[in-house]
């Protein structure tokens, strides 16, 4: 039999690519733990900036508010457990891909987005619908809302929710248990109805390098930065995220008062989380 070989050209051009892919998986690694390496203390910010600059969650972007609700949100907002009436509020609402599909669905929803630029695009989307009041402001803020304070307490203000929907994957952008715990608590001073969250899947941790802890000791010494917490991970169009797996989830949930419904981690980890009985 003949022996199959690849031209010269070609074995040269899969070794530069390979060598590429190599530079690139390593500077990958230097860029998210250097991020990391500012702590959570400064997390949030960052986080917040980076979805500031991002288009994809605008008008005309990939994620266009208007695209519509993914295969497993809509599964959980048909769920026999979500109602199918009444007022919503959707937290971390983005550009306001939730609020367009909601409220054509009949729903009244309060939302809010603390990002400049993408509550902004919110607030068209909810003037456009007549349904939704939007407003600016965090997770922690929603923690004060529920007790008068701060800029979501007029949002807010006006009484129980059916449901509450946090949006896509931002319960993992709470990045400390006990501020998750309390959220959850604060959502359930809102509603007796149920409660969708969705979030980073804890992987197993990304193989380093031979030469990458020296690179980043040196890079986040010139810093004047310590150790990444070993707990978070960073993407570079997203931010900051915790992870989970289901007994994480469950734990956080029982502490405050919920108990995980429905879960899965395909094709993002998400739950559906009803009050404790």
């Amino acid at each position: 039999m003949r022996k199959r070989s690849l031209p010269w050209w070609a074995t040269a051009v899969l070794a530069i690519d390979r060598a590429f892919e190599r530079a690139r998986d390593l500077e990958k690694q230097v860029r998210d733990e250097l991020f990391l390496s500012f702590g959570r203390e400064r997390a949030e910010d960052i986080t917040i900036a980076i979805y500031d600059r991002n288009e994809e969650y605008r008008p005309g972007g990939k994620r266009d508010p208007f695209v519509g609700l993914h295969d497993w949100e809509a599964k959980l907002v048909h769920d026999r457990r979500f109602p199918t009436t009444g007022r919503l509020l959707v937290g971390a609402a983005g550009g306001g891909r939730e609020i367009a599909v909601l409220t054509r669905l009949g729903y009244h929803v309060d939302a809010f987005e603390p990002s400049p630029s993408l509550f902004a695009s919110a607030e068209e989307v909810a003037r456009r619908s007549g349904r939704a009041r939007v407003a600016r402001g965090t997770y922690a803020e929603l923690c004060d809302a529920v007790d008068g304070r701060g800029p979501l307490a007029d949002l807010v203000a006006a009484g129980r929710y059916d449901a509450v929907m946090l949006g896509w994957g931002s319960y993992s952008h709470v990045l400390d248990r006990a501020q998750r715990v309390a959220l959850l608590r604060a959502v359930a001073r809102l509603t007796r109805g149920p409660l969708v969250v969705s979030f980073e899947v804890r992987r197993p941790p990304m193989r380093r390098t031979d030469r990458m802890p020296r690179l980043v000791q040196n890079a986040a010494r010139a810093f004047g930065r310590g150790a990444p917490p070993p707990e978070l991970v960073f993407y570079g169009n997203v931010g900051f995220l915790a992870s989970f797996d289901r007994q994480m989830l469950e734990g956080e949930a029982a502490d405050a008062g919920w108990t995980v419904s429905t879960f899965a981690e395909t094709p993002y980890g998400y739950a559906l989380l009803t009050r404790s009985a």
